[in-house]
């Protein structure tokens, strides 16, 4: 029993090491798209007010998704549950990341004037991916509960012992 538990320990640890390793990768491509654009912007027009609340809309929607995604990935219900659920929550993440990084292109204002899709249409689908994330998570959770309560339900039938318990007598 030690030796599963231990293996299941040391899986939980790698699969930890991996998002964090990754997940921190593609946010810092996020940045290092950002730099550059806004680089440049600062150079040609000076520090313009609609860029520099783009740069902090970015700031602290990557921060958001960081911070939020990592403790997701590590924590312990997750870790509990087969590998597909978690290999599916860190694919979307993985898609959320990416959108971050276009968003991370796109956060000057002269840019975003010049294309067709620019950050408010980046960052709307990041968060429509994010709330499907949820729903989805709740419809898996809501089916895992219901083919669950079948099992529920075999032992609390009416030949289950836990309805009819053995009464010993007093001693």
């Amino acid at each position: 029993m030690s030796d599963v538990h231990d293996a299941k320990q040391q899986q939980a640890e790698k699969r930890n090491l991996l998002s964090i390793f990754f997940i921190t990768l593609l946010i810092g491509l996020g940045y290092q798209e950002m730099i550059p654009v806004v680089r440049e912007s600062v150079r040609t027009n000076g520090l313009v007010l609609e860029t520099f609340l783009l740069v902090g809309i970015f700031f602290f929607t990557s921060i958001r998704f960081f911070v939020g995604n990592q403790l997701h990935l590590l924590s312990p219900s997750l870790l509990k549950m087969p590998g597909l659920t978690w290999l599916y929550d860190l694919a979307v993440i993985i898609i959320q990341s990416v959108v971050l990084i276009f968003l991370g292109g796109v956060s000057a204002i002269e840019v975003n004037r010049k294309i067709t899709i620019g950050f408010v249409d980046l960052l709307i689908t990041l968060y429509v991916v994010d709330v499907m994330w949820i729903v989805s998570q709740w419809v898996i959770g809501k089916r895992k509960v219901s083919m669950g309560m079948g099992q529920l339900r075999d032992e609390f039938s009416v030949d289950s012992p836990c309805l009819h318990p053995v009464i010993k007598p007093a001693v």
